[in-house]
This record gives structure tokens, sequence and C-alpha cells, in this order.
């Protein structure tokens, strides 16, 4: 992989979930907790570089050292292909390995009952109070 092509992933309508900005405080709050460090902050790139420079195509050697992570595809050691396999395993981003394509969303989608019934308590109050404050600024 040298070339990853960027581009806007039109939102899925979502009549029963709420969604949130993908770069709110959503994101580290509730999604971090599930996808992990790595795929977090390569989200909030992508979608930063999306908005500030429209669709474009990236050099992920460049992209992976920019985010302190390592590129290569040969290497099972390799974070930027497996942080961009997380994301679309979670329907955060569609990507394709084969043409090398990432289409990134606007906003994110609230974290499913299953997620948040796995896990902690604390992080869960934590969520609600993100979801609180959120619904209040929107509102505004």
């Amino acid at each position: 992989m040298s070339g990853l092509a960027i581009d806007h992933w039109p939102n899925p309508t979502t009549r029963h979930t709420p969604t949130y900005d993908t770069l709110s405080p959503y994101l580290d709050v509730a999604w971090l907790p599930i996808i992990g460090p790595t795929s977090t902050l390569l989200l909030r790139r992508l979608t930063t570089d999306l908005r500030h420079n429209g669709p474009h195509t990236t050099n992920t050697d460049d992209l992976a050292a920019s985010l302190g992570i390592k590129p290569g595809t040969g290497s099972r050691y390799a974070q930027l292909p497996s942080a961009l396999r997380r994301l679309n395993q979670f329907a955060l981003i569609q990507y394709d390995h084969t043409a090398a394509t990432a289409h990134i969303r606007g906003t994110i989608p609230r974290l499913s009952r299953n997620q948040l019934n796995r896990l902690p308590p604390a992080i869960n109050q934590r969520i609600r109070r993100c979801e609180t404050l959120l619904a209040h600024e929107g509102a505004a």
C-alpha cells in the first residue's frame, strides 16, 4: 500500500439512531474504548484531512509516520492496515484494501446497546453525560 484514496461516504439514513459529528467528543468518549487508540486517531486524521483537502490520495507511509505507527502491509506488525480494517469492521469507514480506497463518514453512530453493555459502568456514565452535553449543544 503506498497510496490511499480518501473520499466522502454519504451518511446512511439512521432514522432511529442518533449520530454525532465524527470530530465530536463522542468519538473519544464512546468509540475509543471500542476501536482503540490507533483507530480513533486514524479516523480523526482521515476526517480532518478530508474536510480540509477534499477527496484526495494520501501517501500511506507518510500517513502512518504522522501517526507514529507502522505502515507496511507485509509485516504482521503493520498497524495502518489493521486500523483501517478495524474502522471498516465497525462501519465507521468503507475501506477497500484491493482498490486502496477509504470513504469517510461525516457522522458516527451512537454505540449499540450490545456495545454499551460490554463496557464498564463508569464508562457508560461518561458516555451518557457526553450524549446529554452534545444534545444540549445541538439544541442551542
